[in-house]
């Protein structure tokens, strides 16, 4: 037919593949068309569809392969994930290239093309002007350790052999800056330092310690740590807080991730303001000197007797203890010989001797009630069962006889909690003052007795690793 059309021509559209002419913008295309008349034809282009495929670069991503439609609505980019490391993104290369997106980004693909994952260690995100503290390299069997200080602050890191992989490189940093740990830990003030302990093995991973192998121990040691600062693991977008510093100066920190190391120091609360003290109107001015001249010299007098007292009750202990020690010498040597006339010897002159001295002791007893110096007597042990000497019995007979009928004797245990619980310490005390009570109302019935427990600590000298201490005093104050 002369009036066929021999080859009808053809139309270029980007992203699109031509498919032919057709009568409507709907119908099928045409083969061939007769001209009968004016007409008009439409074209036929058809999307062309691209394959997007996701190369995670050691990570994995959501979705290996994803077509998109020429004239769809944009894909959305693939989330992507690996072990160590924060995600940056997709891009036209496996380094450098340009950003097409991170996850959930839109992107609308040209063509058939293949994304890269990057990453970046998640420790070494915001590292900012760092300066290195050293390098470790794992070996076989075989610690490794760091300890350098660079601005004034100190970093000691010990590795213990087969924590890691072989040839993990271990690196630490003192970072420039702590802006991007402030910018990942909302509500932190008071941020201190930051370092970052970062690790890789040969393959490019990042491991954990191994479990069971010591941790990598951290020692930060710098002047302004105070006691009490948070320390923070910060990894990616993630932190957590590791320790607490429990004194100035210094945190030792176990790590089994590689993490940067953010220390905050507490916050101080100001002092409130002192508060404006109150107006005073002045009194009028009393002339108090005569009345505190007269208590000035009543105080001293009052310190002069005391210091007399203990001098002289120091002096009665020394006393005591040396005849007790002279005749219990002199009985021993009695013993020994088998002289029983001269053991009852010495025990007659040690019965005397103990009279005499009980006699002198109350005549100092006497001394100080004639100054309206009232002393209750006083008995030590620090043995629940008592067996006297001789000298003791016949000196506490003596000595008992002088006393006023009513006389308050005092008897104290005191607390030894040494190789014991304190139960049993106050216990075993009040067992040995109830006993020297015992003993006194044994010699005189008439005497009023009482029971005092004390800590260790307030025995006095003549009390300290003796079994017993026959009678002592002490002034309990004043009486009428």
């Amino acid at each position: 037919n002369e009036n066929a059309i021999a080859s009808a021509p053809t139309v270029s559209k980007s992203q699109y593949i031509f498919a032919g002419w057709a009568e409507t913008v709907t119908a099928s295309s045409i083969a061939t068309w007769t001209v009968v008349g004016t007409k008009t034809l439409y074209s036929l282009c058809t999307p062309k569809i691209y394959s997007i495929t996701y190369n995670a670069e050691s990570g994995t991503a959501l979705t290996a392969i994803e077509t998109f439609t020429v004239g769809s609505s944009p894909i959305q980019l693939q989330s992507a994930t690996r072990a160590g490391y924060k995600f940056n993104g997709w891009f036209t290369d496996k380094t450098g290239g340009s950003l097409l997106g991170i996850t959930g980004a839109n992107f609308t693909p040209t063509d058939t093309a293949t994304v890269h994952a990057q990453w970046t260690q998640a420790s070494l995100v915001g590292l900012s002007n760092p300066t290195s503290f050293g390098t470790i390299i794992a070996t076989s069997g075989n610690d490794g350790g760091i300890s350098a200080t660079r601005s004034g602050t100190k970093a000691e890191i010990d590795y213990f052999a087969d924590s890691l992989p072989i040839n993990t490189v271990i690196t630490a940093y003192l970072q420039g800056s702590t802006a991007y740990a402030a910018s990942q830990l909302a509500g932190v003030t008071n941020l201190l330092l930051s370092v970052v302990v970062a690790w890789k093995a040969p393959d490019d991973t990042v491991p954990i310690v191994d479990p069971s192998k010591n941790a990598i121990r951290l020692k930060i040691t710098n002047p302004d740590i105070k006691r009490g600062a948070k320390v923070y693991s910060i990894a990616g977008d993630s932190s957590t807080i590791l320790t607490t510093a429990t004194q100035d100066g210094f945190v030792v920190i176990e790590l089994r991730e590689d993490p940067e190391i953010v220390i905050a120091n507490p916050v101080e609360v100001p002092a409130p303001p002192a508060p404006t003290p109150p107006s005073i109107t002045a009194a009028p001015v009393v002339d108090n000197s005569v009345a505190e001249k007269e208590a000035k010299l009543k105080l001293e007098e009052e310190a002069k007797k005391a210091a007399e007292l203990n001098a002289a009750q120091e002096q009665a202990a020394k006393d005591l203890q040396a005849a007790r020690e002279k005749a219990e010498a002199e009985i021993k040597a009695a013993q020994d010989a088998a002289d029983t006339a001269a053991r009852l010897k010495a025990e007659a002159d040690a019965r005397l001797a103990a009279e005499l001295k009980a006699k002198e002791d109350a005549a100092i007893a006497a001394n100080l009630a004639a100054q309206k110096i009232v002393p209750d007597v006083t008995l030590y042990s620090i043995s629940a069962t008592l067996k006297l000497s001789t000298y003791d019995s016949a000196y506490l007979k003596k000595y008992v006889a002088t006393l006023k009928p009513k006389t308050t004797i005092t008897c104290i245990g005191y607390i030894y909690t040494k190789n014991t619980t304190l139960a049993k310490a106050k216990a075993k005390a009040t067992s040995q003052a109830t006993a020297v009570c015992k003993l006194i109302k044994s010699r005189r019935k008439t005497i009023t007795t009482k029971i005092v427990i004390y800590p260790s600590a307030k025995a006095p000298k003549a009390a300290l690793g003796a079994k017993w201490v026959a009678v002592s005093y002490r002034v309990d104050g004043f009486k009428s």
